[in-house]
């Protein structure tokens, strides 16, 4: 049975999350860049491993070395060669090899130390949490990498599914460093009850089980939207509220890691780090809630931007193209740290149009949705190319049926000498 959740009833948002967007990119762009690293390197320690267990099959007698103990304990659970070669005296005594000069002891050490410097040399083992022999930077590395495309993209579904509208509720600086607390806080976690293992943790799981968490209170009564699939001939959606569905994926973890914990295996989803994560996050939701300090100190941060950049759109309203470049050289600066994309905009052939188009992003403040993150680049794309990248998605969109609202007329107002742009399609919504 498949079953992802595909939507909620929250679908706007009053800023696009960038730390959001900025964590889904980074994530995607880590295990593009480790990809063929992580092929190579897996190929190599199968090899080598199997030469090892091979010469220790052939010669059951040998000790090993203490790191192969350590790694066979912390990976397959034993180091016991009984139990690894169920039957070894027998095959080694029935098919002895003809005698070589060759040391077994020596021979068993030398591949031993090459699966070593195999299994170190792994991207995961150098960037991942391993419990065995924790490593500061891997606290917060290993949210970063990925062990396949599908552990990829599930995580960054229920990313974008949650982020946004916390990350809008708490801020962005806020909701990034929340973020990366959660994500020590499940790894911790992880650590506490599988102090000895030598498998890697990686993936944001635990840092989005987090924000999860968070989501529960902040939106506890959501109704969620899910797909779901029986073999390939029942499917269907459904809705439920968040608060039901959140808390029994929370206690289904919670069941796996008591199960895995109780059988002294490592299972291959870290389920104590996507408890921890959770925990975490409700835990500082409920604080958030408590001391108020969504109300009193993020929500009216964010509202006055908003309200700065909606004034400066009815600016551009009005006609007063200057005022307009001004304003909009103001926000620049203070956000940037430079005027550099709004330098001797007065005196572009192209005001019109990039006013336009900044003008339009902004009035869409109170109710835009995260979909519209590649409009919202257009002024920074016409002032570099000439082009207007809103203009375009504006034109699809207009020509596509049922196309959005907002969107009508949307053609004319960016194309270059369009007309002015009417009251209702710069009315802030």
């Amino acid at each position: 049975m498949i079953l992802l959740p595909i939507g909620h009833d929250s679908q706007t948002t009053r800023r696009l999350p960038w730390i959001t967007f900025g964590l889904m990119a980074a994530c995607a762009i880590t295990w593009l860049a480790l990809l063929p690293l992580v092929a190579t390197s897996q190929f190599r320690i199968a090899t080598e491993f199997a030469r090892t267990m091979e010469w220790w099959q052939r010669h059951p007698g040998l000790a090993p070395d203490p790191w192969l103990v350590e790694f066979l304990e912390g990976t397959v659970g034993t180091a016991d060669p009984r139990r690894l070669f169920p039957g070894s005296e027998t095959a080694a005594g029935r098919n002895r090899e003809p005698r070589t000069d060759v040391d077994p002891r020596e021979e068993f050490a030398r591949r031993t130390g090459a699966l070593r410097e195999a299994v170190e040399g792994h991207p995961f083992r150098r960037f991942g949490l391993v419990p065995a022999r924790p490593r500061a930077p891997a606290f917060l590395t290993h949210m970063f990498l990925h062990g396949g495309l599908g552990h990829l993209l599930g995580n960054l579904l229920i990313l974008f599914l949650v982020g946004p509208f916390v990350e809008d509720a708490w801020g962005r600086p806020l909701y990034a460093g929340f973020y990366l607390f959660s994500g020590l806080a499940a790894a911790v976690v992880h650590l506490a009850f599988h102090a000895g293992s030598m498998v890697p943790v990686i993936g944001a799981s635990g840092a989005i089980a987090g924000v999860m968490g968070a989501f529960l209170v902040r939106y506890w009564n959501t109704r969620m939207r899910f797909f779901y699939m029986i073999g390939f001939i029942v499917r269907g959606t459904f809705t439920a509220p968040s608060w039901l569905m959140l808390s029994l994926w929370a206690a289904l973890e919670i069941v796996s890691g008591v199960a895995s914990s109780t059988a002294g295996i490592v299972a291959g989803t870290a389920h104590w780090a996507h408890v921890g994560g959770f925990a975490t996050g409700v835990g500082v939701a409920l604080a958030m809630r408590h001391w108020r300090i969504e109300e009193r100190f993020v929500h009216p941060a964010i509202e006055s931007r908003i309200t700065t950049r909606a004034a400066s759109a009815g600016i551009v309203e009005r006609g007063d193209r200057q005022g307009a470049a001004a304003a909009w050289r103001g926000e620049s600066s203070r956000v940037t740290g430079s005027a550099r994309y709004c330098r001797g905009l007065d005196r572009s052939a192209s005001l019109s149009k990039i006013t336009r188009s900044a003008a339009l992003c902004w009035s869409m403040s109170k109710s835009r949705s995260p979909w519209m993150a590649a409009m919202y680049l257009s002024p920074i794309w016409a002032t570099a190319t000439g082009t207007s990248l809103f203009s375009m998605a504006a034109s699809v969109f207009s020509a596509a049926p049922g196309r959005p609202p907002a969107l009508r007329g949307l053609s004319g107002i960016c194309s270059s000498g369009g007309p002015a742009p009417s009251r209702r399609a710069l009315r802030p919504m």
